[in-house]
């Protein structure tokens, strides 16, 4: 969340993280690892591909047997909860309604 590392990073961009080639800096020098979402050294997850692997298998699975719409497609996106930053997958700060059936 860092804006000299990524650059207005409250707003959604599809393409920030496609290019393998694009650089991260901060301070002035580049960063070798700019985002770690399962940790690093000998700290890190040694179930991470298996959990990122039930991650797609969830959203495979439920967008092939649910139809689901939002209940106001108005609304706007909720902002990041700030407190759940580096604990894994940051959080809207009120939920959202939405309508499924099978």
């Amino acid at each position: 969340m860092d804006p000299e590392v990524h650059p207005d990073p409250h707003t959604f961009k599809y393409d920030r993280f496609v290019n393998p080639k694009k650089q991260f800096y901060r301070y002035g020098g580049k960063l070798k690892q700019y985002i770690m979402p399962f940790g690093a050294g000998h700290s890190i997850c040694p179930e991470r591909s298996f959990a990122i692997n039930e991650m797609k298998i969830f959203v495979i699975l439920m967008f092939t047997y649910f139809d689901m719409e939002l209940v106001n497609p108005e609304e706007e996106i909720p902002p990041v909860e700030e407190s759940s930053y580096g604990f894994g997958t940051v959080k809207p700060s009120h939920d959202i309604q939405f309508k499924y059936q099978l």
